[in-house]
């Protein structure tokens, strides 16, 4: 699940160069710049807030230690065998914001096909929006998924101090990667906006945008092969098909039972009465 969330970080570099896109991809005039750039970072950031608050609030979220989870306090095997249907589940539903957020990368890509600044920017700012809260809502799942992971008897501290490492140096690899990409597309500064500006061709927005699509999709098929590794818990739980029709017989108290033991442990020693 580590792996996941850094491809997952990676993928997530547009809205490190969000000024730029408005420049050069949505092309907004300089007069209107850091006014949308202003508007988009408060939509982007609040949706991801409200997506965060809303998974916590009525996602069920839970972690190792929790819900009697614990080395200590350890669970019936109904309970458990509910936890591990939860988990799958909250995989499978992982997975697919994961193709979501994929999905909303194209959608930001189709911005160029839109002629005027103006439809581009009506048409970018609802995009926006909704890579906001896929962005929110992909990070809370991702942490949650792997608390619920997390071996009982593991070092918490280490485990999610390096889960969140590699979260960082994902947002900084692929902020990295991209940027650098952008320097393979330089042009020169429209006439009628400020000459000696540094502008990029579109086409490597598009690549930003698709590159990190890829990213997401690594993400979720990462966290799809989790779930291959995971026993499905309707056919580990054996016990309870074949305990249904179980009719106890009779039992033998201790005295009896060591009688019995005895009695045939004399017949297998007698080579004459072993038969």
């Amino acid at each position: 699940m580590t792996l996941a969330i850094f491809v997952m970080s990676c993928g997530t570099a547009p809205m490190f160069f969000f000024l730029l896109i408005l420049r050069d991809f949505v092309e907004v005039p300089k007069q209107k710049l850091v006014k949308d750039f202003a508007m988009g970072s408060m939509i982007f950031f609040l949706l991801a807030a409200f997506a965060a608050a809303l998974d916590f609030t009525c996602g069920s979220r839970s972690a190792p230690g929790l819900m009697g989870m614990s080395a200590r306090e350890p669970t019936s095997p109904r309970s458990h065998l509910d936890l591990e249907k939860e988990k799958l589940r909250r995989l499978n539903i992982l997975v697919f914001i994961s193709v979501l957020f994929a999905m909303t990368m194209v959608g930001l890509s189709l911005t160029i096909c839109f002629q005027t600044p103006e439809s581009r920017t009506a048409f970018f700012f609802p995009m926006l929006g909704i890579f906001g809260f896929t962005f929110g809502l992909g990070f809370s799942r991702f942490q949650d998924a792997t608390w619920r992971l997390l071996p009982n008897d593991c070092d918490m501290a280490n485990s999610m101090g390096f889960n969140v490492m590699a979260r960082n140096f994902g947002l900084g690899l692929g902020n990295f990667f991209f940027g650098a990409m952008l320097e393979l597309f330089k042009r020169q500064g429209f006439r009628e906006r400020v000459s000696h500006e540094t502008l990029y061709e579109k086409q490597a927005y598009s690549f930003m945008f698709y590159g990190c699509m890829a990213l997401q999709l690594g993400a979720g098929f990462i966290a799809y092969r989790i779930t291959w590794l995971i026993s499905d818990p309707d056919r580990a739980w054996v016990p309870d098909s074949r305990m249904a029709n179980f009719i106890p017989g009779p039992t033998l108290n201790p005295a009896q039972d060591h009688r019995g033991k005895s009695d045939k442990s004399e017949h297998s020693n007698n080579p004459q009465t072993d038969y």
